[in-house]
């Protein structure tokens, strides 16, 4: 017998047990079998995860789908989040729900003070999904920083920037991938939106009366426009792109757009306004729009432009007026309309001109706060 185990290699399983005791010898063997099990899974597992470093699995899957599908967008979803646990699981469904696949889902955890990020990795266990949270340890201080942040971690091509408490359709990206199809020189893609309240109660079934005392019934249809046309025609005034969540972004002019807006920080609430226009005043870009309201807006009573004193509400809008009046200066119309639509909104604030020069002079940048408009 011992020759056999010796010659089998496991002369430690007889040296532990009288010549003929074959019980005593079978539990000794059982034990070592499974010891050395759990020491090769421990290796396997050690091994696998060396391999993964080199070899990552979704990333052969993803170039397999690549192959099979090559016109397939690839797709970053970002999800900004600040203290919103109580609307992350609502709003992770609608990113799981989506018929367009995405490339990779982010979470950009704002230095929250309540649960949310373990309410983002509950959400995507249960639905057994993938995503990765990237938690800061202090706040940004500004919504813009994780813009700029969501830009440089995304891998796709395209960057879905998702407020964590709004909502989407199902068929939202699919709808505006679809759009973008007709629009191959695009750096942005958005949809119409509509409005619901904190507790998801619906305000405006749309967007498209308030867009129309600009645009009239041009945004009543889908569409794809020249991006500076769409800056003189229907960003000079106000801004029509009322909602972040509602947009596809291009990654890599995001980027560039985000670099060269270095003034973005100094905005509370109409940052969104001026990259926008960033974007869409270079030659030759496109801007594809999709009329359905694909994308849910919440907006809270405590919103920063609720809580902002109307004086700053109108220095931001006078800033974004002068910039596009540089930029249109031979268009006819512009300065007007937006002198026009000054003096509205001075009257509805109950502001005197006197008032609001001052306040520019007094306030020639705002601080951002973290929570949207």
């Amino acid at each position: 017998m011992k020759q056999v185990a010796t010659r089998l290699g496991m002369p430690d399983i007889v040296a532990t047990a009288p010549m003929g005791d074959v019980v005593r010898m079978a539990r000794h063997a059982t034990r070592l079998a499974n010891s050395a099990l759990a020491d090769g899974l421990r290796a396997r597992s050690r091994m696998c995860k060396k391999v993964e470093k080199f070899f990552p699995f979704d990333r052969y899957v993803e170039r397999l789908l690549h192959l099979v599908a090559p016109t397939r967008r690839r797709i970053s979803v970002v999800v900004l989040s600040y203290n919103y646990a109580r609307y992350l699981a609502g709003r992770l469904a609608t990113i799981f729900a989506q018929h367009y696949p995405v490339l990779e889902i982010i979470v950009l955890d704002d230095a929250s003070t309540d649960d949310s990020v373990t309410v983002a990795q509950a959400t995507a266990e249960e639905w057994g999904r993938n995503i990765r949270v990237v938690a800061n340890r202090s706040g940004s201080g500004s919504v813009f920083a994780q813009w700029r942040r969501a830009a440089a971690e995304a891998r796709g091509d395209w960057v879905w920037i998702a407020e964590a408490d709004d909502l989407a359709e199902p068929d939202f990206l699919r709808r505006l991938c679809a759009a973008l199809d007709a629009a191959p020189e695009a750096v942005m893609a958005f949809s119409d939106s509509r409005a619901i309240d904190s507790d998801g109660g619906q305000i405006f079934e749309s967007y498209k009366p308030y867009c129309a005392s600009v645009a009239g019934d041009v945004l009543d249809r889908d569409g794809v426009h020249m991006g500076a046309t769409f800056v003189t025609e229907y960003l000079s005034e106000r801004n029509l792109i009322l909602n972040a969540s509602s947009v596809l972004f291009r990654r890599d002019a995001l980027h560039d757009a985000l670099s060269r807006c270095r003034e973005l920080e100094t905005f509370e609430a109409a940052g969104d306004w001026r990259l926008y226009i960033e974007l869409l005043n270079a030659p030759g870009v496109q801007v594809a729009y999709v009329a359905e309201p694909l994308n849910a807006h919440r907006r809270h009573e405590k919103s920063v432009t609720g809580k902002m004193a109307c004086d700053k509400q109108l220095d931001e809008i006078t800033r974004i007026h002068h910039l596009v009046g540089r930029m249109a200066a031979n268009v006819e119309g512009v300065g007007e309309r937006q002198r026009v639509y000054r003096e509205e909104l001075m009257e509805r604030f109950g502001l005197t001109e006197t008032r609001a020069a001052s306040s520019r002079r007094r306030n020639p940048r705002s601080k951002t706060g973290r929570v949207k408009a």
